[in-house]
């Protein structure tokens, strides 16, 4: 899942992450099942980000719900579905 938010100065960084943590949008289940599965299979997040293609920071801020990226997104479908 290319990053979709970019930092900007005129709205809150963490307005996003409380809205997707009070949310239980299918979507929202969804990327933490893929999140489980990844380690449930012992992949670490090293391994999703030489995978994905982006740095490890990448993946542990797509996994803590700070950065929204439809194509990390579409690479965990790809590989948990």
């Amino acid at each position: 899942m290319k990053k979709l938010l970019q930092h900007n100065r005129g709205v809150k960084s963490d307005t996003l992450l409380d809205k997707i943590h009070c949310d239980s949008s299918a979507l929202v289940k969804e990327i933490n099942l893929m999140v489980e599965c990844r380690t449930k299979w012992s992949i670490t997040q090293e391994e999703m980000s030489w995978n994905c293609k982006v740095s490890l920071s990448t993946i542990k801020r797509f996994e803590a719900f700070k950065i929204d990226s439809l194509s990390l997104y579409m690479n965990y479908k790809q590989i948990f579905n």
